[in-house]
């Protein structure tokens, strides 16, 4: 579920969700970027980290609430939950391909990578402010007035049409 809701969030079709025993399976169209990837693969984590919460929050009601004779099965039942989870998540990040670890590790070079990108960026508080030159500002000039004179052919074209069909219904 935790990769569904990721992946849903990220833009990205599910196709099914399969729920087994201990384990579980969504199967979504390829990512269009590789953080994308990573993401859906945490999702997964996650979730399953959500699931452990809830099973802790649940023992410790249980162990509040639940009569002294049933104390003990509650606790072990909820430890025997949480340590099946906790083993669940380990195992699932194992480096190995079939299994999440394989994409979800791949955020260490990509979280390396933005900070570099970060870092190699210049600051314009530091050396003031960059002004452009003549060749930048002319180019920008150009750049908008060709975008103009094809948005002012749009519309010319689009009002022609429009012309068009009135005359012919009439209008």
């Amino acid at each position: 579920m935790g990769h569904a809701a990721v992946s849903r969030w990220r833009h990205v079709r599910v196709h099914g969700i399969e729920l087994l025993l201990f384990h579980g399976r969504c199967r979504h169209a390829l990512p269009r970027r590789q953080s994308d990837d990573v993401l859906i693969a945490w999702g997964g984590v996650a979730a399953q980290f959500v699931v452990l919460l809830l099973t802790w929050g649940v023992s410790v009601l249980l162990l509040h609430y639940a009569p002294p004779q049933m104390r003990w099965w509650a606790l072990s039942t909820a430890n025997l939950f949480a340590e099946v989870n906790i083993f669940t998540m380990l195992f699932n990040l194992l480096p190995i391909e079939p299994l999440d670890g394989a994409k979800a590790w791949r955020a260490i070079p990509l979280l390396y990578r933005r900070l570099r990108q970060s870092a190699r960026k210049p600051s314009s508080g530091l050396n003031g402010p960059r002004f452009r030159t003549r060749e930048e500002i002319e180019e920008e000039a150009q750049t908008l007035a060709a975008n103009v004179v094809t948005d002012l052919r749009a519309y010319a074209e689009r009002r022609q049409k429009r012309r068009r069909w009135s005359r012919w219904l009439g209008r």
